[in-house]
């Protein structure tokens, strides 16, 4: 990771430092719920939080024990077996087994059980201890927790698909962490004492003396690394701001609508085939006047689609390409008939020589290898009756 922060383009500088920045400054009370968000939802349960809850899920599961009178009930059907792992028997092989096995089985499960659960008490007792040396999460790891939620979380921002008040209240929060990153002055319009304490440093190592890193190391780590992204999340933000809220961002930041929302997916506006057509067309026209001057042949279209780009298809669909093969057909002229000598071994396979020679000599080998068929001559007359008849069975 560098020491120093990547410099932005002056788009990006104008975007970040002048439109994000004065949205939160002229309009402070607006973020007052994105300050709750970053200060108390963000954070997640402290360690004895979390020991607390997993006490009172065991306990819960003890008393449905209780209650139904099972010490197996809601205990997993696994235990350790040697050489094999960790094993869990399936329900064909409870229905199949004996008394004896299954006393054996849930023995041995529920000690395995036993051991998991003083496993993780010991764990999340260890984490208690570490929470109560090291303190709370600092200023960097609240906004670390913050950036990554809004970035790269298990459920991706889309705007297009929440309400209004959810739009907003995402986009503010949007906006306020990408003005603790990128502005440089001091954090004076919001209302958490730890950000507006927060200082900017003049290294990204210098941590403050609670452990804090300062603002130059989550601009470094968190924002210039995924600047792009970061862009595009602001844009998108402005975007439902304005939207939801008309005239609160400043009209001459504001690009045309398809513009920016294009820019903001991320993706550039549609071409048509027709256009693609056309500006293929005019780089092939353009290709083909440089190689006719430089060499006085015309180029493969093979050539000529690696050059502009595309495949050999669409290249003879071009006008300029079919206007080049009509010319050339023109200056070839008609095609000449193929002239075929009429010698005498031509002869004797045309029409007439093959009825003189070749199909009276055919005829007469047929002719000489007739043999009457043996059945032919026996009648009805001949055998007295009708004729005999055969009984096939089927398999």
């Amino acid at each position: 990771m560098p020491d120093d922060p990547t410099p932005f383009t002056d788009e990006q500088r104008h975007l970040f430092s002048t439109v994000v920045a004065s949205l939160n400054k002229d309009r402070a009370a607006d973020f007052t719920e994105a300050d709750h968000w970053l200060d108390v939802e963000i954070r997640p349960p402290t360690a004895a939080e979390e020991y607390r809850r997993f006490l009172r899920e065991r306990v819960a599961e003890a008393k449905s024990r209780w209650g139904k009178k099972d010490r197996a009930y809601r205990i997993e059907r696994s235990c350790p077996e040697p050489g094999r792992g960790i094993v869990t028997y399936r329900e064909q092989w409870w229905q199949q087994a004996s008394e004896q096995e299954r006393k054996t089985m849930l023995r041995r499960c529920r000690n395995y059980f036993g051991q998991t659960l003083r496993h993780a008490r010991s764990e999340h007792l260890q984490r208690v201890r570490d929470e109560a040396t090291h303190g709370p999460l600092r200023r960097h790891q609240l906004l670390d927790l913050a950036a990554s939620r809004l970035l790269s979380g298990s459920r991706p921002l889309v705007f297009d698909a929440m309400e209004p008040e959810e739009k907003l209240l995402w986009a503010r929060r949007v906006l306020r962490v990408v003005w603790i990153l990128t502005d440089t002055a001091p954090l004076n319009g919001t209302g958490l004492e730890w950000l507006r304490t927060w200082k900017w440093g003049k290294n990204q190592c210098d941590f403050e003396e609670d452990g804090s890193a300062p603002r130059l190391f989550e601009r470094i780590k968190e924002f210039d690394r995924y600047v792009t992204e970061w862009e595009r999340l602001t844009k998108l933000a402005l975007m439902s701001v304005e939207e939801v809220t008309p005239g609160a961002t400043s009209k001459e930041v504001m690009q045309p609508a398809v513009m920016v929302k294009a820019e903001a997916n991320g993706t550039r506006p549609r071409k048509t085939r027709k256009k693609i057509r056309e500006e293929k067309n005019v780089a092939a026209r353009d290709f083909l006047r440089q190689h006719y001057a430089s060499r006085g042949v015309r180029p493969k279209i093979t050539v000529l689609a690696q050059a502009i780009g595309c495949s050999p298809a669409l290249v003879s669909g071009l006008p300029v390409w079919k206007a080049l093969m009509a010319r050339e057909a023109e200056q070839k002229g008609p095609r000449q008939p193929k002239v075929i000598s009429l010698t005498s071994q031509m002869e004797r396979v045309t029409a007439e020589a093959a009825q003189d020679e070749t199909l009276k000599k055919l005829l007469e080998d047929q002719d000489a290898d007739y043999e009457p068929s043996p059945l032919g001559e026996i009648t009805k007359e001949s055998r007295g009756g009708s004729p005999r008849r055969g009984k096939v069975y089927r398999r």
